[in-house]
């Protein structure tokens, strides 16, 4: 159906007139009108024998057949492209296949299965709108044999929004006293104060974050300040971004006399602080001095500042794996305290797997017995993580044993391999290789070789080992207790593993607010890269083909 047809008739007739509108419009997608009523052969069967079907139908049946509908399905998938729509439930018998010229159902020797395939479909912008829809007539037209279908009718009322112009100014008159009443129409003299101006944080590290302070904002004018806080730029200095403070709420407005408190929280992400991979062990640099310039911004009024200050810690979490392998022997913490030049730095051997990642590896492999390894989360304890993670960073030795005093529970460690994964500043698999992942993923055979052979040292390092420390889980005598399958860990670690890149995260996120189908299309696209991920994790994970073996 073309939606735009009507609009580009009357732009051409007023183009034949000599009449040249002063802007065209750029046409409407299907979901940028108030309503979309589909109505057709939509071809969804019922999930039945042809006896069973016909048997049902003659005993009017229609609620037993309608459990068996491929489109009442179809509704309930989350990425079906029926999204938002209603399906009006039939309250006839099955319109299809009918022998042409009677009301028999279809004797030839294919025996189609009696469906109700022409169906009407109604969606709305808004969801109010839809529950308004009032269903006067919903009918098969038996009495026509000119086809192997029986057509459907149906009459619908719609919710129809229109401007009724008395009813447009009465709100306009009591919307023009409610601002002169809150002082808006006097907005030049906001004026507002703060409770603090300078935040001190202290020490922050990627385990001991969610430090909040509050600030409170006090509207001491007369009339309405609407406020949007703000992040200062830094010129040169990028540990002052401010990327690691969280502001809520960003936009308010307070009445005169009234208080705002603002919640300032702090979170470590390394794919908002990229200045974090230039932070090298061996240089003395064991701590760094960050901050952040909150700008108090009041329409109309005066900007206030407020200075937010803390001293990050290094961590082998949010950390890279080139700076992770260059720890060696050391702890993290040590290591980026201690001084080392780049030649007696670059001749020293390195391990090829991060002696932090094996402490963890080594924990889980120790009791492969247990139930959900990675996919359970009710025994995991944020302080019970929080404590590994302070341990891998403080400590160059392995996780205490199981019955060992100071020993951690293996949930933990789990969630804390997959905090490892997830928080790396360049994934396991590097952004820069996230579509030559999937296209591996797809592709199958003696694709997922050749990517891995192409993955930088160690990368596909870390890949091998991860992948080994999984078939070390599903070994049969082990799957037998722990209840995990290769699908589900390939679901878990391709997540970990193989992340979209950040500029393209943020180009989803405005395309999913797009509309007009396209944020169906997007979520499409998303549920069939992370079944590619998934499918090159789990390439791995099962029994070796004939010519790897």
């Amino acid at each position: 159906m073309d939606f735009n047809a009507s609009r580009r008739a009357e732009v051409q007739a007023t183009a034949n007139a000599g009449i040249v509108p002063e802007m065209l419009y750029p046409e409407l997608f299907p979901r940028d009108h108030d309503f979309i009523l589909v109505a057709g052969d939509l071809n969804y069967r019922l999930n039945l024998s042809y006896e069973e079907a016909v048997s049902q139908t003659q005993r009017g049946e229609l609620g037993e057949l309608l459990r068996h509908d491929q489109l009442a399905t179809e509704l309930k998938n989350p990425h079906t492209p029926w999204k938002g729509f209603l399906a009006l439930t039939p309250n006839h018998v099955p319109t299809y296949r009918f022998d042409i010229g009677t009301d028999t159902y279809d004797t030839s020797e294919k025996h189609r299965v009696p469906s109700f395939t022409d169906r009407i479909c109604i969606w709305a912008k808004r969801p109010a709108a839809l529950r308004r829809v009032c269903v006067d007539e919903h009918v098969a037209l038996m009495r026509v044999r000119s086809s192997d279908h029986k057509p459907v009718r149906a009459l619908l009322r719609l919710p129809i929004q229109v401007e009724v112009p008395e009813e447009k100014e009465k709100v306009l008159a009591s919307l023009r006293q409610k601002v002169a009443g809150l002082g808006l129409d006097r907005a030049a003299s906001s004026k507002v104060s703060l409770d603090a101006t300078l935040l001190d944080f202290g020490q922050l590290q990627f385990h001991q974050c969610g430090e909040v302070r509050t600030v409170v904002l006090t509207n001491t004018g007369d009339s309405v300040a609407v406020v949007r806080v703000l992040r200062q730029k830094p010129q040169q200095n990028e540990a002052e971004d401010g990327a690691w403070t969280r502001v809520s709420p960003l936009e308010f407005a307070v009445l005169p006399g009234e208080s705002q408190e603002v919640r300032i929280e702090t979170a470590i992400d390394p794919r908002c602080m990229g200045w974090l991979s230039r932070w090298r062990p061996y240089k003395g640099n064991g701590r760094v001095a960050i901050s952040a310039m909150l700008l108090f911004a009041v329409r109309n009024g005066p900007v206030q500042a407020v200075d937010c200050r803390a001293v990050l810690l290094p961590s082998v979490f949010a950390n890279s794996l080139e700076n992770i392998s260059m720890l060696g022997a050391l702890p993290c913490m040590a290591a980026y305290q201690a001084k080392m030049d780049d030649k007696t730095l670059l001749q020293s051997l390195r391990p090829q797997i991060p002696k932090e990642l094996w402490y963890l590896a080594d924990a889980v492999q120790r009791q492969p017995l247990m139930k959900d390894l990675f996919a359970a989360t009710l025994d995991v304890d944020s302080d019970v993580c929080h404590a590994i993670m302070a341990h891998l960073d403080t400590t160059a030795a392995p996780l205490p044993a199981e019955g060992e005093p100071g020993s951690f529970n293996v949930y933990c460690v789990c969630e804390c391999v997959l905090a490892f994964l997830k928080n790396l500043q360049e994934p396991v698999v590097p952004y820069s290789m996230y579509t030559q992942a999937l296209a591996a993923g797809r592709a199958k055979g003696k694709a997922p070789l050749a990517f891995i052979a192409q993955l930088p040292n160690a990368h596909a390092n870390v890949w091998i080992y991860m992948v080994s420390l999984l078939n070390y889980l599903l070994r049969p005598a082990h799957v037998q207790h722990n209840r995990l399958t290769p699908s589900l860990l390939a679901y878990v670690f391709s997540a970990a593993m193989i992340v979209r890149p950040v500029a393209d995260q943020g180009l989803t996120s405005a395309r999913l607010l797009q509309g007009g189908g396209v944020d169906q299309q997007v979520r499409q696209q998303l549920h069939q890269e992370r079944e590619d991920a998934k499918d090159l994790v789990e390439y791995f994970l099962t029994a070796a083909p004939t010519y790897m073996q």
